[in-house]
């Protein structure tokens, strides 16, 4: 499989022999597995205090024994853990404590942040779901899924510009010439507001799949907010399928395509 390198200008440079990921079969099934699995390994873990609940001057259990320091017997009440409010001689006024279900008491199943909740993968599983969210890149049919192009892109699939667009320093001469290539707005991510109680949770705007620049070295690209920008090294399947869904405009340095098949030992 071949790519056309073309210039920051959008002229055509030269032809590149693609790397064999380029060609990987989708697997859906995998993309979505491996991309559950990142997901879950960024939530944080939580759980209760490690004595709440368990705070209360609570005796054990109520013994209802006859001449016993306080005792039940003759109460009419049941054998759990209890706290003298006050007492008149051998009488007791008591509180139910320290036992799940009662006022103040501790949690039956508690949430514990000893609980780890990613799971494990495969390594081949991985590499190849990786491969194969690589591959959808180069799908036309995938990413007018999920953007709304008005007919074809202007450059060929996959996109491969000049380590030139990695010298660029200034954010807004860099978006001027995306624009100037791509001819289409799709590269800035569209901003909305959540629906539902997710406002109230931090979460107030989600925002679409914008453009992802894929480089070697992302040093003088650091100061760039309107798409994301990932070095070859550090390229993740969450970044190639948000969601969990394969397909997402992409371009690739010439040097990144170095640092991947780098990466995947190809030859």
């Amino acid at each position: 499989m071949k790519a056309q390198i073309y210039s920051t200008t959008g002229e055509k440079k030269q032809e590149l022999e693609l790397p064999s990921f380029f060609s990987e079969e989708l697997r859906q099934d995998l993309i979505a597995k491996v991309f559950r699995q990142e997901k879950e390994g960024q939530r944080q873990q939580y759980g209760v205090a490690l004595f709440a609940g368990k705070r209360a001057s609570a005796p054990g259990k109520v013994r209802h024994q006859r001449r016993r320091w306080r005792g039940a017997y003759g109460m009419g009440i049941a054998r759990v853990p209890r706290k003298v409010m006050s007492r008149r001689g051998r009488r007791f006024f008591w509180q139910g404590a320290f036992a799940p279900g009662m006022t103040g008491g501790r949690m039956a199943h508690p949430a514990k942040a000893e609980r780890v909740f990613t799971f494990k993968i495969n390594k081949k599983e991985r590499l190849k779901a990786l491969k194969s969210a690589l591959a959808a890149t180069t799908s036309q049919k995938l990413l007018e899924q999920r953007y709304s192009f008005e007919g074809k892109l202007p450059l060929n699939l996959p996109i491969v510009l000049e380590r030139k667009i990695e010298e660029i320093q200034k954010v807004k001469e860099l978006e001027k010439t995306l624009h100037a290539l791509l001819k289409t707005d799709h590269f800035f991510p569209e901003k909305s507001i959540r629906a539902g109680r997710g406002k109230m949770r931090g979460r107030k705007y989600k925002k679409t799949a914008g453009l992802l620049l894929v480089v070697s070295k992302a040093d003088k690209l650091k100061g760039i907010k309107a798409f994301d920008v990932r070095e070859a090294r550090e390229l993740t399947l969450s970044d190639l399928a948000p969601g969990g869904v394969p397909g997402r405009l992409t371009i690739f340095s010439h040097p990144a395509i170095l640092e991947l098949q780098e990466r995947f030992k190809e030859k």
